[in-house]
């Protein structure tokens, strides 16, 4: 009962704030000498309509009995002014009266059968004049009696003055314009990015609502809006309902809706059927406002009561909704009790509007910032779940399949590339093993392949996979297969190195044989749906890995195949030799193979090298002349110079038995 009564007191102060006349000065002469400060017309207005004079304080916003419509009326109000001084007279709506006078003398007229101006007008006052200020109503004008929403009532003062005031009127509009908009920038932009993003898009339409109100309140003054003075009391009163429905689903929202059911309904829809009812052809704008006002008080009560109870439950975000809230309805409240010509009036809403904004965006930035720590805490854990899956799942094959991370990896993704591929292996692996223990295995391999595999980045291409001690890598179409030669033969000068740094700590030497091919292959995801693996499927990986062993089997460094060495830029900047052609399983032709070896940092080797491959040549061209016998000699001369040569022992024992 205690919360009805003041839901109760707080509805009927503002329905009271809004039809309450303003302060009734009751001098019949405004004396200005004393100073040129910028007032609005008090004293006291006479208005004389068919010979009948009633007296209405000003401004002339006052709930007197409106004269009968469609009659002329004359307004007088008896005025002094200091000598010498300049005036001036602000005319809110110029084209809703036919003219103004000082005592005898004209200061603006409609001109005849002329519409007059639609924007607000100032008039300069004769100099020197005091007396009686008149001012005329046509029949069918807008009667300065009638009580006004939003516009402004007419302003005297000096010519400074009253442009000083329409020059403050416009920077305050223009502050409120940019601070207001600015913040509804800001909510949009955060109501896209945020996890929270309903609470900053209420945000948004409340701060959308209000610049409305804001915008249509200084109209009266500015000019912004060409409007009558009717058709701005509607479309003031409207502004005033849909800020009251924007503010509604603000407190929804800054509420958790938590708020019962039935109460969501009952704040947000009734505000917007009053903005339409505004509009209605109807003399009913002054009840459908007070029932805007109603409903506004209905919104505050909801929104400092609930806060309140969650502030007294422990809820620490609610403590800045309950202050925003408290003084939102103060501002608002105090306002309606201030004349709309001081400036005070056009600051107070703002002011409140202000404060409210700043700490319903704080609430909401604490809700986002809880979300986000929790979000950072999830992300983090999936961040490192997602490293580690990319350590086991190459980047490349990621970019191939145009895919951005592992989670979207699906079964049966592919794509069809031509590509070089290149596999290694250490000779003797097995018999190396069994003298190890199993953690000096994996420490030995470790250690080989961070010797090895930068090698192949440093080059452009990327490990598909490690089977044991063998790497099997790709490297891109575009100059692949020169990159995979030139990482091949590096890796060789490193397996050189290892080796002096293996001699040092009385570990054997080892010896590793690569073979690289370039073709068409295709990448992709096979397996199940709970095991699945990315891998290469080709001919042209069978055959790479066919060109691997015969470069076990011959005992040399790197064999490559024909279309690898085609394709590189230029074959002259590399030594090498034909070492003959191979059939692979499900090929008609068979493919031809070449020797390719670098310098050895051993110039005595290296020309050995060379004079084998010498004889070497000559034996293939005899080979494959079928002159086996003259083939058999030259192997053997080549075996002569080299003799761990395993091309030239293999073909010298085939001629052998082919000589006959």
């Amino acid at each position: 009962m205690k919360k009805l009564g003041l839901l109760f007191l707080i509805v009927l102060f503002l329905g009271g704030c809004a039809l309450a006349p303003h302060r009734d000065v009751k001098a019949a002469v405004l004396d200005l000498r004393a100073s040129e400060n910028l007032v609005p017309l008090t004293g006291e207005w006479n208005a004389a309509v068919r010979g009948r004079i009633s007296a209405a304080p000003a401004p002339l916003r006052s709930l007197l009995p409106v004269p009968t419509a469609g009659e002329p009326e004359t307004w007088t109000l008896t005025t002094l002014f200091r000598a010498g001084g300049e005036y001036a007279l602000l005319l809110p709506f110029p084209a809703e009266i036919t003219g103004v006078y000082l005592d005898s003398r004209t200061v603006w007229e409609r001109s005849a059968g002329g519409a007059g101006p639609a924007r607000p007008r100032i008039l300069e006052l004769p100099p020197d004049a005091s007396g009686v200020l008149r001012v005329e109503v046509p029949a069918g004008g807008r009667s300065p009696g009638r009580p006004t929403l939003a516009a402004t009532p007419f302003i005297l003062g000096s010519s400074e003055a009253v442009e000083d005031y329409r020059s403050l009127v416009a920077l305050l509009a223009g502050v409120k314009v940019g601070a207001f908009g600015g913040a509804l920038l800001v909510s949009l932009l955060f109501a896209l990015i945020s996890r929270r993003g309903k609470g900053f898009l209420s945000l948004a339409i409340y701060l959308a609502g209000t610049l409305v109100y804001f915008l249509v309140r200084d109209a009266s003054v500015l000019g912004w809006i060409p409007l009558d003075s009717y058709f701005l009391d509607r479309l003031f009163s409207s502004a005033w309902s849909l800020q009251t429905s924007a503010l509604a689903v603000l407190a929804l929202a800054l509420c958790d809706r938590a708020l019962p059911a039935p109460v969501r309904p009952a704040l947000t829809v009734p505000p917007l059927l009053l903005a339409g009812a505004a509009f209605l052809p109807l003399p009913i704008l002054l009840p459908v406002h007070a029932a805007a006002l109603v409903w506004t008080a209905l919104s505050f009560a909801a929104l400092i009561g609930w806060s309140a109870f969650r502030s007294l439950r422990g809820d620490r975000r609610a403590v800045p909704v309950l202050l925003g809230g408290i003084l939102l309805a103060a501002a608002y409240g105090a306002r309606l009790a201030v004349p709309d010509t001081l400036l005070l009036a056009r600051l107070l809403e703002p002011a409140g509007a202000g404060a409210f904004t700043v700490l319903a965006s704080l609430t909401m930035i604490r809700k986002v910032g809880d979300a986000f720590e929790e979000a950072e805490n999830l992300s983090a854990y999936v961040d490192s779940v997602s490293t580690s899956v990319k350590r086991f799942i190459p980047a490349e094959f990621m970019d191939y399949l145009q895919k951005t991370d592992v989670t979207d990896l699906k079964l049966g993704d592919h794509v069809e590339k031509a590509m070089t591929i290149f596999f290694s292996d250490i000779r003797g692996f097995t018999q190396l093993s069994e003298s190890l223990t199993e953690e000096q295995t994996f420490a030995f391999i470790n250690s080989y392949l961070a010797r090895m595999v930068p090698v192949i980045k440093e080059r452009g291409g990327f490990v598909d996979k490690y089977v044991g001690d063998a790497i099997m890598a790709l490297f891109p179409d575009t100059g692949g297969a020169d990159q995979a030669l030139r990482a091949a033969l590096e890796m060789q000068s490193r397996v050189v190195e290892y080796n002096r740094h293996r001699a040092s700590v009385g570990y054997r030497a080892i010896e590793m044989g690569i073979g690289i091919h370039t073709g068409t292959l295709m990448l992709g995801v096979v397996g199940v749906q709970d095991r699945m693996e990315n891998t290469v499927i080709s001919d042209a990986v069978n055959l790479a890995s066919r060109l691997q062993a015969i470069a076990k089997a011959f005992n040399i460094g790197v064999v490559v195949s024909e279309q690898s060495f085609k394709s590189l830029e230029d074959p002259t900047l590399f030594k090498y030799r034909f070492i003959g052609k191979v059939r692979v399983k499900g090929k008609a032709a068979p493919v031809s193979c070449f020797e390719i070896f670098g310098d050895t940092q051993d110039e005595a080797f290296d020309e050995q090298k060379m004079k084998a491959s010498t004889y070497f040549e000559q034996g293939m061209l005899r080979y494959y002349q079928k002159d086996f016998l003259a083939g058999f000699h030259y192997f053997q001369k080549a075996l002569e110079f080299l003799p761990q040569d395993g091309a030239s022992k293999f073909y010298m024992e085939v001629c052998w038995r082919k000589k006959d």
